[in-house]
This record gives structure tokens, sequence and C-alpha cells, in this order.
């Protein structure tokens, strides 16, 4: 697939540059500024142009709201703020360990933090301490939603705010991958290796710096499937600018893989200070091999060069193929947000690529004791799980506009992911 940027998209791209880097481009020509509105907000990164929007030639009607927009992403952010703080002082009061992950520990990187958009606060505690925790939550008001197939994580919901305490949290290739990157994290719960993130009330514990690192680009290898979104890719890049860009180029970054192996071409002596400044892209690419994510990173990384601005000596992604970063662009604009534009197509590729893997009466039995509220309540009802699962797919596909048009896409949709997967060499491990 060759992928070209509609008008659109290509100022998305853009006034992202604009916002995060500082660029000043020129927007002329015929522009329909409502629709780039609504791809930024189906991204939920509309928040972003905030301090660029004034000087755009947006029509005035849509600028007002556009801007009121971008405020209430920051009251969003300060309110999120202020409960997850309330949240993490019980912890810390109870000596419980823990990371926040992804959400605040992303938006450290951006010029302004409170311009990211937020959601839900995910936090990983120590498995032994959950427990507690979820003692000392309820005791304080929050209600827990626990999932007995899904033990990943626990919900625990108050004043409309959703807490992910993580047992685990990687998803994605092989067990030794997913041990690995959990292992790091929970080292991080130790607070001499966690990094103390701002001050007073709002202060919490985000995973030392590379770690943080892994966490967001698993989190883009975990999306690959069920909706990768420009928020996830925007972590990354700001991730990356701030510790990957130092310059390990212009030694290594610009070798192609040869049949024996990757050999160095180095245009000039590195000198000591250099090497200091690079060895965070050294140590990082290290991890990143182990956690089986290092394809990945380069390809994203690739993409950002490539279409959102990124500056820095970022040699060491040149390698990646320039098509498989347009493809995950694609991707991008075709799914938005955790796939919410795409939402039947997607639902139908996971049932299509499901089915492919696994024994299809295995597939309808595991989703239906997941589903069937009254098979929760009435235990005996377990033989016919699949039964219900097998009417709930059905009725899934009626609903949508289209279900048999819709299940075949799904199914082309699902094959084209896989691909690209294992182009980046990652693939589900759940």
């Amino acid at each position: 697939m060759s992928f070209e940027m509609n008008k659109t998209q290509t100022v998305v791209c853009s006034l992202i540059a604009d916002a995060l880097f500082g660029k000043k481009h020129t927007y002329s020509g015929e522009i329909d500024w409502n629709a780039v509105h609504t791809e930024m907000c189906a991204q939920t990164v509309h928040g972003l142009v905030m301090d660029v929007l004034p000087g755009l030639p947006v029509p005035e009607e849509l600028k007002k709201t556009w801007a009121a927009e971008c405020l209430m992403v920051m009251r969003s952010g300060i309110r999120l703020r202020h409960e997850q703080g309330a949240f993490l002082r019980i912890l810390e009061n109870a000596n419980i360990p823990y990371v926040v992950l992804k959400g605040t520990s992303a938006a450290m990187y951006y010029p302004n933090p409170l311009l990211r958009g937020m959601g839900d606060v995910d936090v990983y505690v120590p498995e032994h301490f959950h427990e507690e925790a979820a003692r000392l939550l309820k005791e304080t008001g929050y209600s827990m939603k626990e999932n007995e197939h899904y033990k990943r994580h626990v919900q625990f919901f108050k004043n409309d705010t959703e807490f992910e305490v993580h047992r685990t949290f990687a998803t994605i290739n092989g067990p030794e991958e997913k041990a690995y990157i959990d292992g790091l994290i929970e080292a991080c719960t130790n607070p001499e290796k966690a990094l103390r993130v701002g001050s007073g009330e709002s202060a919490f514990y985000a995973p030392e710096t590379l770690v943080n690192g892994l966490v967001l680009l698993e989190h883009i290898g975990q999306h690959m499937r069920a909706g990768l979104g420009l928020r996830q890719i925007i972590d990354w890049m700001m991730f990356a600018k701030a510790h990957l860009g130092d310059g390990w180029g212009r030694f290594l970054g610009g070798c192609r893989r040869q049949p024996g192996g990757t050999v160095p071409e180095p245009r000039r002596e590195p000198s000591l200070k250099d090497e200091l400044e690079e060895s965070e892209w050294i140590s990082f690419s290290e991890m990143a091999q182990k956690a089986g994510l290092l394809s990945l990173a380069k390809a994203v990384t690739r993409m950002c060069v490539m279409y959102f601005g990124l500056e820095g000596d970022f040699g060491w992604c040149m390698d990646a193929d320039e098509e498989t970063a347009r493809e995950i662009l694609a991707y991008l604009f075709d799914s938005g947000n955790f796939g919410k534009k795409t939402m039947d197509v997607s639902r139908a590729s996971v049932v299509s690529k499901r089915m492919k893997d696994k024994n299809v009466f295995a597939v309808l039995q595991l989703a239906g004791e997941c589903n069937w509220k009254l098979y929760k309540r009435h235990r005996w009802l377990r033989p016919f799980a699949w039964i219900y699962q097998a009417f709930r797919y059905a009725g899934q596909m009626l609903r949508s506009r289209d279900g048999v048009r819709t299940l075949r896409k799904g199914a082309v949709e699902a094959d084209r992911r896989e691909r690209l997967m294992s182009r980046l060499e990652i693939y589900r491990g759940e």
C-alpha cells in the first residue's frame, strides 16, 4: 500500500509540528478547517494548538469554539491531576509503592503538559500490595470493578475519574519480553529508582527515564490492533525528542543492514563528551531489543521525522523502511483515538483474527463468559456461554450499517494489521 495524505491530514501534521516544535508553516489555499478540527478532535489532540490558534486563518466562529475546547482540555487536566494526587496520597500514606504510567508521566515531555488530553489514570502497584490498596481505596470512597477473566488491572472510580491499578502492563510479544518490561516497571516502584515529578500535592512517582520511554513504546504496540491514535505517537515523539535525539546517528545511524549485519561507517571520531551524551540511545536500544520493540521504535520515530517535524540527530532510525512508516501513518488517520473512527470494522477485525488463531468454539466460549452478565450471576449457565456470544457477535454485525460488508472489511483490516505488525516484529501476546 502506498499512502498519500490528503489536504486535511497534511494540515494536521503541520499544526502538530507548529504547536510542539515551534515550526511556522504557512497555511494558504483552500483548507477545510472544520475537517481539520474534526480530525484533531477524533484524535484527542485538538488542545495542543492553543498557543498557535490565534495566528491561524481559521474562521472566527470555529476559532472561538476551538479556543474554548482548549481551555476545557486544560481544566480537565487540572482536575485530573487533583484527583490523581488524592488517589496517590492514599497509597503513599500507607507506604504502598507505585509508579504512574502514561498520562501525566508522558505529559511532562510536552511544552505545556496541561494541553495533553487526558483519559483515565494508570498506576502500577506490585502484586503483593494489591489487596491492601483495594481495601484502603474502598474505605475512602472509591468504587471497585474487577473482571475475573482479566487480571491485568483493577478499576476504581471516584468523582467521574477512572483509575486502573495494574498488576501487569506488557501485553505484546512473548513471555520473556513481557516479563522483562514488567520487571523493569516493578523495579521503578522503588522510590530510589523512580522519578519524582512535580511538587506539592500534585507530585507523583514516574518510571525511571528510559523505562518510561519503553512503557510509551509498548503502549503503541498494544494499540496496533485495537486502534492506534496520534496521542500515543506524540507521547513517544516527545520522549524521543527529550532523550534519544542526541547525535548517535552521526556514527551509526546512517548504516544499512547488510547480509553480514550492520556495518558502521563513522564520519568522524566521537569525543568522550559525545559518548557520554549518546549513552541514552545505546542503553535504550539494548532495552528495546530485549523487549522486542526495537523495530517499532525505529519505524515510529522515522515516521515522526518524516511527517511531524521531529528534529534532532535521529540517524539511528533512518534504516527503518519508509513504506512501513507511511503505513503506520495511514493506520493512524484511519483509526482515530483508540479506534473510535472505525469501531465496527475494528471489532470485526479482532473477531476475524481470533477466529483464525484459535478454535472457534473456544473463542466464543471465553468471550461469552466475559460478556454474559446473566452467567456471572448463575454459573450453571456456563455451557451455554458460547451460544450467547455467537448471537452477540451476530447482533453487533446486524446493528452496524452493513453487517456482512463490515465483517468482510474487518477481515481485510485484520490481515493488513497482521502484516504491518509482522514487519514491525511485534505480535499480540495475550
